[in-house]
């Protein structure tokens, strides 16, 4: 059974997380530093906003046993986005975009075993569409990376401004950005300019 992705995910065959992690699922889920763990029996993984967070958590499963297929495509861990695919190759993992049946026009990003059973779609817990980040990127909501500027991190978020609308964009961190000190935003918002006189 596929997986759902949303931005950035790591995932790991359920017989590795069972073989690897004293009680298996509940343990991996123990893990998961977020609300974004998602299982559907033969994977289990978890979603990331950021590239540095998702790999801190490789880190993290590397420390209890696992192999990464960063490293080589037996790997047991691989991590993939909703837009470009896996990371690196894989030996057990397949990256598919298919058609949303019940949303026409739209396409889930999924991973699913290369030798899985079952063909149901799996979404986390707090999946809808309207709060889907592959929708919204589908839409043309989500804005390209260029065309934002980092302002700060506040409340476990990097806050970004659009460089042409001033638009603020908030994005869920599981810890602070690398080699930068947290920084906490006083007026994320651009001021309007004052009247003339003022």
């Amino acid at each position: 059974m596929p997986i759902n992705i949303e931005a950035i995910y790591v995932a790991v065959p359920t017989a590795r997380v069972k073989a690897r992690l004293p009680e298996g699922a509940p343990s991996f889920r123990s893990f998961v530093p977020n609300k974004t763990y998602i299982s559907d029996g033969e994977i289990e993984g978890c979603g990331f906003m950021v590239r540095d967070d998702a790999l801190r958590f490789v880190t993290r499963l590397v420390d209890q046993g696992f192999t990464t297929c960063l490293d080589h495509p037996d790997g047991e861990i691989v991590v993939a986005d909703m837009i470009n695919g896996l990371y690196a190759p894989s030996n057990w993992a397949v990256f598919e975009k298919v058609p949303a049946a019940d949303h026409p026009g739209f396409t889930y990003s999924n991973i699913r075993l290369k030798d899985g059973k079952v063909s149901a779609i799996a979404f986390m817990d707090a999946w809808t569409p309207e709060s889907s980040i592959n929708f919204d990127y589908q839409r043309g909501v989500v804005p390209r990376f260029e065309d934002l500027e980092l302002i700060g991190h506040e409340n476990n978020h990097d806050l970004f401004r659009h460089k042409v609308t001033g638009k603020i964009f908030r994005v869920g961190r599981t810890s602070p950005p690398t080699g930068s000190p947290r920084v906490r935003i006083i007026n994320p918002k651009p001021q309007p300019p004052s009247p003339p006189g003022d």
